[in-house]
């Protein structure tokens, strides 16, 4: 930090130094560039298939509804400096071998200063609730049908019963009874094998794993009426440019969308969190004293700004950074 304010506070950045010995020196001031990285933790839950049987059969309430939200954990700000487009300038090649004269003494920086890259990460596709491998009940079951046809003999026809046999799903309402009556046996043994009230001799290690199995099961059967959680992360990077003067101004920095997770400020499908900055005190800018014929080299003295992220509700980060586009511009006279 204390060479990004010395940098920042001093200097200024050379854009090129391509000049003929009578001709001249183009350079930009600094401006300050920030990366925000915000890292979100989705929770995609699904309902059971039972759900709504939860209570006829358990006494218990389930939600019945698939739902998601998102939780931010992680929010991290990183400054870095960069040559403003908006802010060149020209001084005469005889001027600029003064200024590298001050930049060898360290009053001035000729470098860009450190960036950061951007890096972003997604999920990994949208999982899908699969309660398939959850119960050992079958969800079929086999009806049979009485059907009738009529045969002829030497005199009348008779009507003759003709039974077939055909696989069909068993109805939501049945498979929530097996499922529940399934359960409360799995309770029911875990606790006779607890209590000793079982012919099968359990104990040491055989005891341990038979429980932890049977709690296994159990929770695959509660998870049809009561349904499960999946928690994905994802983390991703924003670029973001404060705009320039003396000013407060405010920003979308990112999007947050229940389908597509976070978002770039410019895809208006997710919730906007917007990025305020709030320059202290500062100087106002200098100007050249028209009795000087002479040329001026100009530099930036950043404003410390205070920065808040928020939802429009809830204040995610504040902080407290420099930032040289808000600043105020002085000059350095070099002479005729």
């Amino acid at each position: 930090m204390r060479r990004f304010l010395l940098s920042t506070a001093l200097g200024v950045l050379l854009a090129g130094l391509s000049a003929a010995a009578q001709g001249t020196v183009s350079y930009s001031l600094p401006r300050t560039a920030l990366t925000l990285t915000v890292t979100v933790e989705r929770e995609s839950f699904f309902a059971g298939p039972y759900a709504r049987y939860a209570q006829k059969y358990l006494g218990i309430s389930a939600a019945q509804a698939d739902a998601v939200r998102y939780e931010i954990l992680d929010m991290r700000l990183t400054p870095s400096l960069e040559a403003d487009p908006a802010a060149r300038f020209t001084v005469s090649a005889r001027a600029a071998e003064k200024l590298l004269q001050l930049t060898a003494q360290g009053l001035v920086s000729t470098g860009l200063g450190e960036t950061t890259e951007s890096t972003a990460w997604h999920f990994d596709g949208k999982g899908g609730k699969d309660f398939s491998s959850r119960g050992v009940s079958s969800n079929l079951t086999s009806v049979t049908t009485t059907l009738y046809k009529r045969e002829k003999n030497d005199t009348s026809f008779n009507r003759v019963a003709v039974h077939q046999s055909r696989v069909v799903s068993k109805p939501l309402d049945q498979r929530a009874e097996e499922a529940a009556e399934k359960l409360l046996e799995l309770r029911e043994t875990r606790l006779d094998i607890l209590s000793g009230s079982t012919d099968g001799d359990f104990s040491g290690e055989a005891l341990g794993a038979a429980v932890r199995e049977i709690a296994a099961l159990e929770d695959e059967y509660l998870s049809l009426f009561t349904g499960y959680s999946v928690r994905e992360r994802q983390t991703l990077s924003f670029d973001l440019i404060p705009s320039g003067g003396a000013k407060r101004s405010v920003q979308v920095a990112f999007r947050l969308s229940e389908e597509d997770g976070l978002l770039s400020a410019d895809n208006l499908s997710g919730q906007p969190f917007t990025i305020e900055y709030e320059p202290e005190a500062r100087a106002e800018d200098e100007t050249p004293d028209p009795k000087f014929k002479g040329e001026y080299i100009r530099y930036r003295i950043p404003a410390v700004c205070r920065i808040r992220i928020s939802d429009g509700v809830k204040t995610y980060l504040t902080a407290r950074v420099p930032i040289a586009q808000k600043g105020h511009t002085a000059l350095i006279p070099l002479g005729k």
